[in-house]
């Protein structure tokens, strides 16, 4: 037995405990499919030939497509702190991500602003 292989015992239909090695390999098919794995053991000792109620094939899961709605207080605050220091001169400002990061080069030296909005803490 090979390592993340599975020992499986079960009782088949007729009543009688059996035994079946079941490959790691199996059981990660079975995860891609979205398959238990007792769904997964059900079906590869079904398609061994023992006595046992094979399951009814998982129908892929649905990615859910999100849209991300845009911060805008976030973009507000990214505006106001590039435009105050272009303001001071002698600057060039460069808005690498409006809702999160700007560059600044000043006297060749490049210098980069982060905004993190942290989440509220659960209670």
């Amino acid at each position: 037995m090979a390592v993340g292989d599975m020992h499986y015992k079960f009782i088949d239909k007729n009543g009688e405990t059996q035994e079946v090695d079941i490959p790691a390999e199996v059981l990660r098919k079975g995860k891609r499919e979205g398959l238990s794995n007792r769904e997964t053991m059900m079906r590869f000792c079904a398609e061994k030939g023992f006595n046992v109620d094979a399951p009814a094939t998982a129908k892929p899961k649905a990615k859910v497509k999100r849209t991300r709605k845009p911060d805008e207080q976030k973009q507000s605050i990214i505006n106001v702190l590039a435009n105050a220091m272009e303001e001071q001169g002698n600057v060039e400002i460069n808005i690498v991500n409006p809702e999160r990061q700007f560059q600044i080069t000043l006297d060749n030296e490049l210098y980069e602003v982060t905004l993190v909005k942290k989440r509220k803490p659960k209670n």
